[in-house]
């Protein structure tokens, strides 16, 4: 419309295959998202307005609400969360009866970041005003949640990830230690200093 701040397109693959990911911008806080498949039909997807996209990993949607959405009674997904959804139920009613919680903030945690590797999502998070990177690892239908090994007290965050690899760049900092690029790859005791 001749009124919207912005339109844009990226693009976000997956080992499920490529996303074609269109977001029409309102305002500064709200846009409307939609899918281009590969007929170049776009879908709508059934978010609120103020829903941020975080990624998708196994055919879902990871997504984050700006404000508690409740679309039913008994159903809430709280602000600074991040939940997933089926990409294959999109178009059903009770498309948000198969949603996920991944993460959800607590008064000492909240979500700083999201990222997609091959076979896992990291999650930057603040937890007691430390920074620390979770990997989450999902198996038979249920997940699992582990901390990075990295320095205690700094500030990290994730510089890069492939959706092809299960490789991580990271960056650290503290009071102490100048930024510095560290590697972590999936089974490693320790990350390390890339040069």
């Amino acid at each position: 419309k001749a009124n919207d701040l912005s339109v844009s397109a990226s693009v976000l693959d997956g080992v499920t295959g490529r996303f074609i990911f269109i977001t029409r911008t309102i305002d500064f806080y709200n846009s409307e998202k939609f899918l281009l498949d590969e007929k170049l039909t776009l879908h709508k997807l059934p978010l609120p307005t103020d829903v941020g996209i975080s990624g998708f990993f196994g055919g879902s949607l990871l997504f984050s609400p700006q404000t508690n959405w409740s679309p039913r009674q008994g159903l809430t997904f709280k602000t600074g969360g991040l939940f997933s959804l089926p990409l294959a139920e999109m178009n059903l009613a009770n498309w948000t009866d198969f949603a996920e919680v991944l993460f959800e903030p607590t008064g000492t945690s909240t979500l700083q970041d999201v990222t997609v590797s091959k076979d896992h999502i990291f999650l930057n998070i603040l937890n007691n005003v430390q920074g620390q990177i979770l990997q989450m690892t999902q198996s038979e239908g249920k997940w699992s949640t582990q901390p990075i090994p990295l320095p205690a007290n700094g500030a990290v965050g994730i510089a890069s990830a492939s959706a092809e690899h299960n490789s991580l760049l990271i960056t650290y900092e503290d009071f102490l230690t100048p930024a510095k690029l560290m590697e972590y790859e999936i089974g490693r005791a320790s990350c390390r200093e890339r040069v």
